[in-house]
């Protein structure tokens, strides 16, 4: 949960793109416990990140992964870059 607040609030370090603007970011899926009066043991936070040319997933996954506590595993399911050339 504290790592999908430290999202919310995220701006990427990338420069904008003139058409494009700033890489974007969504939380998608958000799963985690058993029940409701239990401490989960674990939790998988399932997000999207758009980027934008100049903008490098290594970058990506480089930033995103000083935001999540210690122990958490960042993991690429779909890597691809960006979508338009520059």
């Amino acid at each position: 949960a504290r790592g999908a607040l430290r999202l919310a609030d995220y701006h990427f370090a990338a420069q904008p793109h003139r058409i494009l603007g700033y890489p974007s970011i969504n939380v998608g899926t958000l799963q985690g416990g058993l029940n409701v009066n239990s401490v989960p043991d674990r939790a998988t936070l399932g997000i999207d990140v758009r980027t934008v040319p100049g903008h490098a997933n290594d970058e990506v996954c480089a930033e995103l992964g000083g935001l999540f506590d210690p122990g958490s595993l960042l993991q690429r399911t779909v890597d691809v870059g960006h979508v338009a050339s520059d």
